[in-house]
């Protein structure tokens, strides 16, 4: 007989009648509803009986109340917020950073709350009410946040509800309108920033001077910084002279290379880092973690809470205002900018894409590593603390007086570092001798 096909639940009796407490025990088992114990699932009697008809009422008509605790499928389930989130621990590994996993999950949280998801089923959030549930969402948002919030949905969607690639029911353009760019956060202004960096010339501890000095000379991603090994230093004369990563690191958020030539004070700073650390190996953490009695261990991996921490610490330590690290990724661009050094030298120095000029310079201007380096030994000889941060020093003894005219004019802005950088190269041109170690760092004194 074939099923009636004016009833779904009679349409579903006519195949198979189903235990529907079986079936409850089959999901919180994690087993699918046709693999539980024959017992449960089928009538006594042997599979291969004919299947029992739908009942049906006095009138004919199916009887839905002797159907009622039947589970139709998985989308009558109501959603389960908290298995969601586990859903999506368990799928993000590889697919996700792992620091940005908690604002997935927040975002996804926001909406349950706001929809009492809970109360929802899944077969009703893949619908029409499921897509309005999401635009009332969305409208709650302020407006140059929504298209990254949805971005977040989009993806808890399929990496948490599990539901199908593709089937997201919003479009932004369609059930939202026009929005507004994206906001972008300021550099931050060099009153902020100078009073951590007269912090770092008075630090007495290496350790933590130079991993915060990392950030203001080179610009990173802190999780940048905590995926450094040994190895990625580059040496000539046997002393530090870049860091040059693939960027095919596990953890590497854009997969794009760090070249970055090591400003003198880096320099320095990295065989202050091996002193404190003699097992460095190239395998090993450049910056290794260490615990709160100042221990160090070699071969653990400083964490991006860990130096989170000590960022914390060295602003306490130092009384200082708070500044966000991803600020300083834009106050280093913008001191770079400043000081002419070309697009792609400065993101290959950050980790970031080279490229994404206009027209054929973002597609072809890839400039080879040494390249790289000459321009940013040219144009940021000191890091962009050189930049902006002159230290006062006592050379005019040693000093020539046309270097140190030189120096005056760069202390008062009439002259850039770079082209003082050129009038010390074409002095020691013509008078064929060193300039005194201690001048070549005109800056910064350590």
């Amino acid at each position: 007989m074939k099923p009636v096909k004016t009833d779904r639940v009679a349409q579903i009796g006519a195949y198979k009648t189903v235990d529907s407490v079986a079936i409850l025990k089959s999901l919180e088992a994690g087993l699918p509803t046709g693999s539980v114990d024959e017992e449960n699932t089928l009538s006594q009697g042997n599979r291969n009986e004919p299947e029992p008809e739908p009942q049906l009422g006095e009138d004919g008509k199916s009887d839905t109340s002797a159907n009622a605790d039947i589970v139709i499928d998985d989308g009558d389930q109501l959603v389960d917020v908290q298995g969601a989130i586990d859903n999506f621990n368990r799928n993000a590994p590889g697919k996700i950073r792992g620091g940005t996993v908690r604002h997935y999950q927040e975002a996804f949280i926001q909406f349950a709350k706001f929809s009492k998801l809970e109360a929802v089923t899944r077969r009703q959030l893949q619908g029409n009410k499921g897509h309005e549930l999401l635009v009332d969402f969305l409208k709650t948002v302020s407006r140059p946040t929504i298209m990254n919030k949805n971005s977040c949905l989009k993806t808890f969607w399929v990496l948490g509800l599990e539901f199908k690639p593709g089937s997201y029911p919003v479009d932004l353009k369609s059930d939202i309108g026009r929005l507004p760019p994206t906001l972008k956060r300021q550099t931050p202004n060099d009153d902020l920033v100078l009073p951590w960096i007269n912090a770092l010339e008075t630090e007495g501890d290496r350790y933590l001077d130079t991993i915060i000095r990392h950030m203001f000379q080179l610009g990173p991603r802190p999780a940048n910084i905590c995926l450094l090994n040994n190895e990625h230093v580059v040496l000539r004369d046997g002393k530090p002279f870049a860091i040059r990563t693939t960027g095919r690191e596990p953890g590497n958020k854009n997969y794009s290379p760090t070249i970055a030539r090591l400003p003198p004070d880096m320099v320095q700073a990295i065989i202050d880092m091996w002193a404190l650390n003699p097992e460095h190996l190239p395998g090993n953490p450049l910056y290794p973690f260490r615990s709160h009695d100042g221990v160090i261990n070699p071969s653990k991996r400083m964490r991006t809470a860990d130096y989170k921490a000590q960022w914390e610490r060295f602003q306490k330590k130092h009384n200082l205002r708070p500044l966000m690290r991803v600020l300083i990724r834009h106050w280093v661009a913008t001191k770079c900018t400043r000081a002419l050094l070309p697009d792609p030298c400065i993101q290959a120095m950050q980790g970031q894409a080279m490229g994404g000029g206009r027209g054929m310079s973002g597609v072809y201007d890839q400039p080879s590593d040494e390249a790289i380096y000459e321009e940013q030994e040219k144009f940021i000889p000191f890091g962009p603390i050189g930049v902006v941060c002159p230290h006062v020093m006592d050379v005019t003894a040693d000093l020539p007086k046309e270097l140190l005219k030189g120096l005056s004019d760069v202390l008062t802005g009439e002259l850039r570092v770079y082209e003082y950088m050129d009038d010390i190269r074409a002095y020691m041109e013509r008078n064929r001798q060193v300039v005194p170690s201690h001048i070549a760092n005109p800056n910064m004194a350590r």
